[in-house]
């Protein structure tokens, strides 16, 4: 039997925390409310319903957790199914559990699902229908209103007495389902992350998760949670004695994939069973322990609307049979009655915040993907959760962008809000700036990952469980930072080493311009040694050393320029002292090579690939470090760091095959002194016995071949 390992060697990755593999003990409380009333009700969402509910499909919930490590630092975070939460509720709910339990305002957070299929609530969505509401209709609203607010407070209440030891683990998976539904392919988030709350004997208690889409799959009289609903089921069915909870992200302008299905439960019920099915690899996968005291923190800014139409204007909207005019009707009876109309928003921004671990943000409104593409760009996207929908109902709250392009999210959908117009230009700013001010010290950008397509930095064992694997097979994590560094290839030993190739110095060069790169290493020569490194110290500073030059069959030595200078790259050789099939010892076998794009195991030593040249390195004393470095083949092509020679692989014929990178060239056997004009063909050679030949294709990284022994992954000869 042989036991397949896999080495996760991210190029992008931190260094593991120490403190963050030790569990720590809260004290967490979870509780759960049905919402569902037993009466008909209007439902919130669609302004086409203009009669009651006629049955229940899922009952709907209030869910809370509350947390904290003493009486002064305890959070409540409550998720609701309903499409919004008005900020005097929010504010009427806090000033009860401030007086009853000292929680104050900071310290609760109240977010919403969205559900398109919820009771309507007063003040959230009143002027929807394009129509005036009956009385009938409003007085059963305005009961479940007084009904729901006197639920959240219970949940509160019920979570705060339920408080016990338990410990608190985190990470962030994806899930693929949400789409633009302004721009077809346009920005999404589908970062689902998700927090575990454990008992310390292990039982899972609670899982918190958010996604950033809209809740509107179902769109038919019955009452439910739509596919946040269904995904809460499912995971509760697979972890018994776990309450899920869920809020939804920044997804103002996402719909879930097959949009708007009337009656379909099936297909939300999918829908759900993708994010459950996410919820469980991830805790199989492993979380991170949040190990810090939450502290929470609340700022209210003030978001101005854009300059609102004159009252002839109103009048002249009021005309209009339709939802537009409903709403300027409803301006006017305000202007008649000597209201005024309101010009700007209390806008309260919380985040709750687990040390420099993990912040929550709570942003009110139908808030936009750009807000949270935005925030995960400049902060530590990796640990940060955007909820929306959270402790006020202001409407959508567009982007800057999608202010100036407009249309339902831009400033249309007001009308259905009650709100007399658009926001004005700035508030993007304004929002940001708020979040920044609360968490920018702790939750610093690590990289600037506007050069990584929005992808930050992730930490080992992050990166290991974002991998998804096939039943039957398991990832394991066998090295990271500090062992390696900027890693590009890997090669397995026969004896169970593992050779790595970094490329630190791409592509600019170490303390050199591009373009001298290639001049300082044919004029150094190749290679060097320096000493080693232990994952329980940093690599020592390149020191200068005499190696045979390749160039010369008599061993002429030459003299390697400062490490200031000289070509960056180098070839690690990783070794497991223990057996445990984890590597603990790293030696930098061969250093001051240009840009290594390949390495492979063979005989005593391995074969590197370092435009423009292939070389077999090897260590003859056994002091772990490459002492003898023979030149085989060169003339690669080096004018594309990205395009070279790479990907040196076993053929099952005996020869070893490589990539051309493209551009290939004319190469020279050094041996020999044979010229072969490779052109932009692949090749294979024997390094024993010297013999080099080119082979049909070409391939810019890799080549590999299928079960019919023919190459794929290749499009008019060049790898995608």
């Amino acid at each position: 039997m042989i036991r397949c390992s896999l080495a996760l060697l991210s190029v992008l990755s931190l260094p593991p925390s120490a403190a963050a593999d030790e569990p720590v003990t809260h004290s967490v409380g979870v509780a759960a409310v049905d919402i569902t009333p037993d009466y008909p009700v209007r439902l919130n969402g669609f302004g086409g319903r203009h009669t009651e509910s006629i049955g229940v499909r899922q009952h709907i919930f209030a869910k809370a957790l509350a947390i904290s490590t003493t009486e002064d630092d305890t959070v409540v975070v409550i998720t609701v199914d309903t499409l919004g939460i008005p900020d005097s509720m929010t504010e009427r709910i806090a000033a009860k559990l401030n007086e009853k339990a000292g929680i104050v305002r900071r310290r609760l957070a109240i977010a919403a699902s969205h559900t398109h299929s919820g009771p309507m609530i007063r003040d959230c969505a009143n002027t929807l229908y394009g129509q005036p509401i009956p009385n009938e209709h409003w007085q059963r609203i305005l009961k479940y209103t007084e009904e729901l607010e006197a639920s959240l407070e219970r949940v509160a209440q019920e979570a705060l007495a339920a408080r016990k030891p338990a410990t608190l683990a985190w990470g962030i998976g994806k899930v693929g389902f949400a789409q633009n539904r302004r721009t077809n392919g346009g920005p999404v988030d589908h970062d689902l992350p998700v927090l575990a709350v454990h008992d310390p004997d292990g039982k899972l208690r609670a899982v918190f998760t958010n996604y950033a889409c809209h809740c509107v799959t179902l769109s038919d009289f019955q009452i439910s949670g739509d596919w946040l609903g269904y995904a809460m089921d499912h995971i509760q069915r697979r972890n018994p004695g776990c309450e899920a909870l869920i809020s939804i992200g920044c997804g103002a302008d996402a719909n879930p994939r097959g949009g708007v299905l009337g009656s379909r439960f099936e297909v939300a019920d999918g829908l759900g069973q993708e994010i459950a099915e996410e919820v469980q690899r991830m805790l199989a996968a492993g979380l991170t322990p949040l190990t810090a005291a939450p502290v929470a923190m609340l700022e209210r800014t003030t978001l101005r609307l854009a300059p609102l139409p004159t009252r002839e204007r109103w009048e002249q909207l009021a005309k209009e049979q339709n939802a537009t005019g409903h709403h300027a009707r409803t301006q006017l009876a305000r202007l008649d009655r000597g209201e005024p109309l309101m010009t700007e928003i209390s806008y309260p921004v919380q985040t709750i915040a687990f040390g420099d671990e993990l912040a929550w943000v709570f942003l009110p409104g139908e808030v936009v993907v750009d807000y949270a593409l935005r925030l995960k760009q400049e902060l530590n996207g990796s640990k940060l959760w955007v909820n929306a929908y959270s402790n006020a109902c202001p409407g959508y709250v567009p982007s800057e962008r999608i202010l100036r392009e407009g249309g339902y999210e831009g400033g249309g959908a007001m009308i259905y809000y009650d709100i007399p117009g658009p926001y004005a230009a700035g508030l993007e700013q304004t929002i940001v700036g708020a979040v920044t001010s609360q968490i920018q010290e702790k939750f610093k950008a690590v990289a600037d990952v506007s050069k990584t397509n929005g992808i930050p930095p992730q930490s080992p064992k992050e990166s290991l469980r974002s991998l998804r694997t096939k039943p039957g097979f398991k990832a394991e994590l066998v090295a990271s930072e500090p062992l390696i560094e900027s890693p590009v290839a890997i090669a397995f030993g026969p004896d169970g080493r593992l050779w790595v190739a970094e490329m630190s110095d791409y592509p600019q060069g170490r303390g050199l311009r591009s373009e001298d790169s290639e001049a300082r290493i044919q004029e150094s020569g190749v290679g060097s040694q320096e000493s080693g490194v232990s994952n329980r110290q940093d690599a020592g500073s390149a020191s200068e050393s005499r190696i045979p030059n390749p160039e010369s069959s008599s061993s002429t030595e030459s003299r390697i320029p400062n490490p200031e200078s000289s070509p960056a790259g180098q070839i690690r050789c990783l070794h497991d002292d223990n057996g445990d099939s984890v590597f603990d010892r790293s030696d930098v076998f061969l250093t001051g090579i240009p840009f290594p794009t390949g390495v492979t195991a063979w005989r005593n030593g391995v074969l590197v690939c370092a435009a423009p040249d292939i070389l077999f390195a090897e260590d003859t004393d056994g002091d772990g470090k490459a002492d003898d470095v023979r030149k085989l083949f060169t003339g690669f092509a080096t004018h594309n760091f990205q395009a070279r020679v790479n990907s040196l692989e076993y053929g099952l014929d005996g020869w070893v095959y490589g990539a051309c990178g493209i551009f290939g060239g004319d190469i020279t056997n050094v041996t020999t002194g044979e010229v072969i004009a490779l052109g932009q063909r692949d090749f294979r050679f024997k390094p024993d016995k010297n013999e080099f030949e080119p082979v049909t294709g070409s391939t810019q990284q890799g080549r590999v071949r299928n079960d019919q022994d023919d190459w794929f992954g290749c499009n008019n000869g060049t790898m995608l």
